[in-house]
């Protein structure tokens, strides 16, 4: 009962830092249109409290050679910073709950890419959960009252490109350990010189407009970020990575109509109906379950011996994988959604 309430505090955390730094973000572009400048804020303060935690002991990350790094590291980090810069302009024209819509289709692109990579097979059963997913998404984007097309084609973009990053994560880094805070470490320096390198090329009309917002707001932005990573890190070992995953869901749901709420935000019955059909498949597809699976379920009957045994234990998943990386969500999952970064999390809410 007591690992019960430690954990509902840990969610609790979790979720309320998550809808702290969204909202937040936006309401400071509301008045501080400058994305990358708060990108490049947030990235350098990842990068100088990773390396105060790393000299304190509170994380290890692993000694990575240069050859690694510049095969690797900076190529992922890349990517990461595009994905960062395009999902914040997305802020500036378009809603908060449009924006949480249209990330429901980053498994979508998840899921082909690892096709691509040869990192998954795939499935007709597989395929429907995915169409589920997408009709859902293009009815709610369809249906946007407010449907800018240049935020809905940076969002687009960062959806992408963060998909990539994953996809490329499992590909180069899959036998380094990397919670979300030994992630930062190595990749939030990359995106932090990237990131201030395309800020200054834009001009310095920025500089004027911070006594708007005032240092302490930045900084307390800032704050709100980096403990939105601890928080997720802290989530995942009091459950697993599955579980935030699902929660995820969750979270993003009531954030969609919270901020709906707070912004005034008009959302027509047709875009709940496609975002409900796109939050039933995210479940299906992050529970590793198929649509088959789930009538067997609500049927009442039981899925067959054989299919379990076929599906909780495919060829290349034994033990050793469990040992190597005790955070791995079900194995039916694309293995790029086996990767506990919670730079997802992080661009989400950058």
């Amino acid at each position: 009962r007591q690992d019960m309430v430690h954990i509902s505090i840990y969610v609790g955390s979790w979720v309320l830092l998550s809808w702290a730094v969204i909202i937040s973000n936006k309401m400071i572009f509301m008045i501080f249109p400058y994305p990358i400048f708060l990108v490049t804020i947030h990235l350098t303060t990842a990068t100088i409290i990773t390396r105060v935690m790393r000299i304190l002991g509170l994380i290890k990350p692993q000694y990575i050679d240069w050859k690694t790094w510049f095969r690797a590291i900076l190529p992922i980090g890349l990517l990461f910073a595009g994905s960062l810069i395009c999902g914040n302009l997305a802020y500036l024209t378009l809603s908060v709950s449009f924006i949480q819509m249209l990330k429901a289709t980053t498994p979508v692109l998840i899921f082909f890419l690892s096709i691509a990579f040869g990192l998954s097979q795939t499935s007709w059963e597989s395929l429907s959960v995915i169409l589920t997913i997408s009709v859902g998404v293009f009815i709610a984007a369809f249906k946007e009252p407010q449907f800018v097309l240049e935020g809905f084609m940076f969002q687009a973009a960062a959806t992408t490109i963060d998909a990539m990053r994953l996809v490329l994560i499992q590909v180069l880094l899959s036998k380094y350990r990397m919670d979300p805070l030994v992630s930062l470490y190595y990749f939030a320096p990359v995106c932090a010189v990237l990131n201030m390198g395309i800020l200054l090329s834009t001009g310095l009309d920025f500089v004027n407009e911070i006594p708007e917002i005032g240092v302490t707001n930045f900084v307390l932005n800032a704050s709100l970020a980096f403990s939105l990573n601890v928080a997720s890190v802290t989530v995942i070992k009091a459950t697993s990575s599955q579980v935030l995953s699902l929660l995820g869901i969750l979270k993003d749901m009531c954030l969609v109509i919270g901020s709906a709420v707070i912004f005034s935000t008009q959302i027509v019955p047709a875009q709940a109906i496609g975002y409900g059909i796109a939050i039933f498949g995210l479940v299906v597809f992050r529970s590793g379950l198929t649509l088959v699976d789930l009538f067997h379920l609500l049927s009442g009957s039981t899925i067959p011996e054989e299919k379990q045994k076929d599906e909780q234990c495919p060829p290349n998943w034994t033990e050793e994988n469990l040992e190597q990386n005790p955070l791995q969500r079900h194995p039916r999952l694309p293995e790029a959604y086996n990767v506990p970064t919670s730079l997802t999390t992080h661009q989400q809410n950058i």
